[in-house]
């Protein structure tokens, strides 16, 4: 393939002048004499289609950075390409093609030299790549771990990709520090990359996004099924490291005690412990409070079901800004068992009742007894034993078939 007959399928004169650019100007920097006779070249054209399209045009300066070592071969490319075409180092995602941000096509490589330069060339540090709603598209180099079955058609499960995302993809500690420190924009941080910030040991890195991120995400919102119950799921296993678990209850203002006495601060709590799990739940005095903690569709958000003999991570899960709570509406939930022994469901209600049988409130404690048949995880049934109503006091007791289970709650067969 030849730069000329590359060349014959461009209509548009500025283009064949930046294609033209690109391959006797560019190329040549590389060290190569001709175009048409370089077989890598040719490869990493095949199958890029070159169309009269300014954001197309970005694979080849890609190709710059992926095979030159020297800093100052690169930066010639870009001055070049930033020159004719202003804007270009940004690009931009395109299908078929990995990412077209030159930006993050160095942090991938783990060039930091490289990234310190785009960036003092204007590449725009905050650059995302989203593709939302888009069933066919996956999420690039992740676990499907990351990608519970239950949530996998949620948006923000797409595509959602930012250089911070790159950095901690590409384990470059040192590139996601300078990426902070040149001023990214910790507000607009995407989900997932705040999902993969938790599996690192980035304490500090995790410590500046976290203090920007936390206040308005929906990271602690039980409305919203992307981010809690992965978190929770991540932490469980273990991929999270106790450091950033620490600086997360930290950030989330969360206080709980030792005996298991919550402090009156406002958020929704979880803590898991090995070998008994206990799940703490402070509820909301508001009319509305209890169906916004646990997505509609999944009335067990929480449960253990075949998880419950994990190695329970430590672990504390919280939502801010709904629940100014006074001391008062503090529901305790103990789970107690094995999944070959019958379980207790030792549930506290109203105003504040302690695992601690002598607390003055022990009175209004309530147990059940389920068996471990009858434990279990996924969308509500039709009947359970414990089901939290949306009044002010939670309640034991056998789920209406008029639908009281889609205020939210937690539901056992």
């Amino acid at each position: 393939m030849s730069c000329l007959v590359i060349a014959d399928h461009i209509t548009n004169p500025v283009d064949l002048f930046y294609f033209t650019l690109t391959c006797k100007d560019l190329w040549h920097l590389l060290g190569h004499r001709t175009c048409e006779k370089d077989a890598q070249f040719q490869q990493s054209l095949e199958g890029i289609p070159v169309l009269a399209h300014d954001d197309q045009r970005i694979p080849i300066l890609h190709h710059v950075i992926e095979t030159s070592r020297d800093i100052q071969t690169v930066e010639k490319a870009v001055k070049a390409f930033s020159k004719v075409f202003p804007g270009s180092l940004d690009g931009y995602w395109r299908e078929g093609f990995r990412y077209s941000a030159p930006l993050i096509t160095a942090i991938t490589l783990g060039r930091k030299d490289i990234v310190e330069m785009l960036l003092d060339h204007g590449a725009n540090i905050d650059i995302k790549v989203h593709s939302l709603n888009n069933p066919t598209h996956q999420r690039p180099h992740t676990s499907t771990t990351h990608t519970p079955p239950e949530v996998s058609g949620y948006p923000c499960y797409q595509i959602c990709y930012s250089t911070l995302t790159a950095a901690i993809r590409a384990d470059k500690k040192e590139i996601a520090e300078l990426l902070v420190a040149r001023g990214l924009d910790l507000d607009g941080i995407s989900t997932p990359t705040f999902y993969d910030l938790v599996d690192t040991d980035w304490t500090t890195v995790m410590r500046q996004v976290g203090a920007a991120y936390l206040p308005w995400t929906d990271v602690w919102d039980g409305r919203y099924g992307c981010t809690n119950r992965l978190l929770l799921r991540e932490a469980r296993k273990g991929r999270a490291s106790v450091a950033n678990i620490d600086m997360l209850v930290e950030l989330a203002g969360m206080a709980p005690r030792i005996d298991g006495i919550l402090d009156d601060k406002p958020y929704l709590g979880l803590k898991i412990n090995k070998p008994q799990c206990a799940i703490y739940f402070l509820r909301a005095k508001e009319a509305w409070g209890y169906d916004h903690m646990l997505s509609p569709e999944r009335c067990v958000d929480l449960s253990f079901g075949d998880d419950w003999n994990i190695e329970c991570s430590k672990y504390l899960y919280s939502r801010r800004g709904y629940y100014n709570l006074e001391g008062r509406d503090l529901l305790t939930i103990a789970l107690r068992g094995s999944p070959k022994t019958p379980r207790t469901i030792e549930f506290l209600v109203n105003n504040g009742c302690a695992l601690d049988q002598s607390h003055p409130w022990s009175a209004r404690c309530a147990a059940v007894t389920l068996s471990s048949s009858n434990f279990r995880s996924g969308p509500c049934p039709e009947r359970a034993v414990l089901v939290l109503q949306r009044s002010s006091v939670a309640t034991a007791g056998i789920c209406s078939d008029e639908g009281s289970l889609a205020l939210g709650g937690l539901c056992f067969a």
